[in-house]
């Protein structure tokens, strides 16, 4: 069983049409914020720890 994230602020969950199948809704404020240069550092320490993880684990799905 998948669970959902509740934290999850992707922009897709801004549309009504997602918001009304997930019974959820971010507040305006709510943003990702992967891509804003602020947290280019922090984005790729974030994205070695999970590849280590990965290979590690032995996941195929590795970024």
């Amino acid at each position: 069983m998948a669970t959902r994230n509740p934290d999850e602020l992707l922009m897709q969950h801004h549309e009504p049409r997602l918001q009304v199948l997930l019974k959820q809704a971010p507040s305006p404020g709510q943003i990702n914020l992967a891509d804003d240069p602020a947290y280019t550092d922090k984005r790729a320490e974030l994205e070695h720890l999970l590849l280590e993880q990965q290979e590690a684990l032995g996941d195929p799905y590795g970024i």
